[in-house]
């Protein structure tokens, strides 16, 4: 289950619910990978660039590539990638990426970087975000 709102994509409010099957390929302590697939009920009230505002209800397929990787505890890549064409359309579809790189540079210390991006085909619209930082992990 999903609810969401975006002021970039045009999303005045989004939710999706749906059910689907997964299988994890590789499942080691420093590599996990796993796909899944299956189906999602969307309703949705967009901003339309051409029609204004646009309400509509759809099916879509969901597929989702997860990964996590790591280098001895200290280099940690990782994301979550979905890919969501709808039934009816070919030409309406959802594309969401979300990748993460962390390295330590201690036990306590890690530098930060990540991307989104997000693009929405029936607003003709998409966003790339890049964070960076710095992680501090102190326990009392």
């Amino acid at each position: 289950i999903n609810f969401d709102e975006s002021y970039s994509l045009n999303i005045n409010y989004r939710f999706q619910s749906g059910i689907g099957v997964g299988y994890t390929f590789v499942n080691k302590p420093h590599f996990n990978f796993l796909l899944s697939d299956g189906f999602v009920y969307e309703t949705s009230d967009l901003t339309d660039p051409v029609l204004g505002k646009d309400i509509y209800q759809t099916v879509r397929n969901s597929f989702r590539v997860k990964y996590k990787w790591s280098f001895k505890n200290t280099v940690i890549l990782q994301g979550t990638n979905f890919i969501q064409p709808s039934l009816i359309s070919l030409k309406d579809y959802i594309l969401k990426f979300n990748n993460q790189l962390s390295v330590k540079l201690n036990k306590w210390l890690a530098i930060n970087a990540a991307m989104d991006y997000n693009k929405i085909s029936r607003t003709n619209r998409e966003n790339l975000l890049i964070t960076y930082g710095v992680t501090i992990d102190k326990y009392f």
